[in-house]
């Protein structure tokens, strides 16, 4: 009678673990929304990392900091000052920041490696 409680016991652990590994999000997954930011469509357009091509990169601040994250972007439209939609940390989550500062680096120049920046998901449309 002891086994038995402790097999469903064990069993009910390793199916805990599974379900908690199912929702992790992993860096090779789009993260659930992730078409709502229309971001998807995007990422088509950015082929492998290229280190010989020039890449624009933002410097982009949030209200409540003053420590400067760095973003990619190929959107032309953007300038200083813009208020635009940010994907931050493992999960995405969409923020605003504000850029203050842009600059175009050969990819072996950049300030932060390509591979593991983030591009701007939009400008915010002032209604």
């Amino acid at each position: 009678m002891m086994w038995g409680f402790i097999l469903v016991l064990i069993l009910l652990i390793v199916v805990a673990i599974c379900l908690l590994l199912q929702q992790r999000v992993d860096k090779y997954r789009v993260p659930a929304g992730f078409d709502d930011w229309r971001v998807q469509e995007q990422w088509e357009d950015y082929p492998a990392v290229d280190y010989g091509k020039v890449h624009t990169y933002c410097s982009v601040t949030f209200a409540d900091s003053e420590k400067v994250f760095y973003y990619r972007t190929r959107n032309p439209e953007l300038k200083v000052g813009d208020l635009v939609y940010i994907p931050v940390g493992y999960h995405y989550e969409k923020k605003v920041g504000r850029i203050v500062e842009m600059k175009a680096y050969l990819g072996s120049k950049a300030p932060y490696p390509l591979e593991k920046t983030k591009y701007i998901i939009d400008k915010v449309s002032r209604r």
